[in-house]
């Protein structure tokens, strides 16, 4: 699975991996008296549309993705799974294997027309069972009821370096790199005080080791993106003479946020490029 929204654990330069729901689990939304369950963080549905940018600026393997997830403060039951339409109304939902804090059901698609069908809009219902007892089932509702709200338009990524434009395998080494990109037009801030729109931005090699990434609002070590920024500057130290990058953009579009009994919910429209970028020897 490639996602490209983020947050890092300040490690130094190869930090760890986390996915975008698993920052928004961390905002500190959780753990009121009126919570339907002190054990679970975050429930997300999501739907992705992932491509790549060649360094010509043309845009292939496209492809898309649906996505359950849970992210857990405590215990939560083996038996997790998700019901509602396409293909979470399978006989006993789609499952959510078991995991020590976080618990992911995800499919991707060769076609839109799979996507619309697999992962139509509508109520999810997540079910499980916590340490502290039984839990009603929670809904995320994934519509189009505002005219913003839909896949936010495909990132295409340029570059500049001293001022001037360059080309992606062309980098100058330890000098700092300026990415742009077009603009998030359906970009919102949320009406609900949870989340804005956000953009992330990431780089990283082949094993998924990150160099540098951007970080959400609460993180003062790490600068933070919204909707509204058009470009975003790696520092030098990040461009070592001789490596070997993937730069990744994602648009992530705040469909529906909500506290349900204490528990945050998030649906979400997302989309995503990344291209491989080369940072020269000397």
């Amino acid at each position: 699975k490639l996602q490209f929204l983020y947050l890092i654990e300040d490690k130094g330069e190869n930090t760890t991996r986390l996915t975008m729901h698993t920052a928004l689990a961390l905002l500190g939304l959780v753990g009121c008296a009126a919570a339907q369950s002190h054990d679970v963080n975050l429930i997300v549905v999501g739907k992705d549309v992932l491509r790549e940018q060649t360094p010509e600026g043309d845009f292939v393997n496209e492809y898309w993705l649906c996505f359950f997830e849970m992210f857990l403060n405590g215990t939560v039951d083996e038996n997790a799974y998700v019901t509602g339409p396409g293909r979470a109304s399978i006989p006993g939902g789609a499952k959510l294997p078991h995991g020590n804090d976080h618990r992911e059901n995800s499919v991707s698609f060769k076609t839109p027309a799979e996507w619309e069908a697999g992962c139509p809009d509508g109520v999810y219902n997540f079910w499980y069972k916590t340490a502290s007892g039984d839990a009603d089932p929670q809904p995320i509702k994934m519509f189009k009821n505002r005219p913003d709200i839909h896949t936010p338009p495909a990132v295409k990524m340029a570059f500049t370096q001293n001022g001037k434009e360059v080309h992606p395998l062309h980098l100058l080494p330890n000098t700092n790199l300026t990415v742009s990109w077009n603009a998030f037009s359906n970009g919102r801030d949320d009406p609900h005080n949870i989340s804005p729109d956000l953009i992330f931005l990431e780089a990283s090699d082949e094993n998924d080791n990150m160099f540098y990434k951007t970080g959400l609002w609460f993180q003062t070590w790490m600068p933070t993106l919204t909707w509204k920024d058009r470009h975003h500057t790696i520092p030098a130290h990040v461009l070592k003479p001789g490596r070997r990058m993937r730069v990744n953009v994602e648009f992530g579009k705040m469909a529906y946020t909500e506290m349900y009994k204490g528990v945050t919910g998030m649906g979400t429209y997302d989309t995503s490029t990344h291209i491989w970028v080369q940072v020269g020897d000397q």
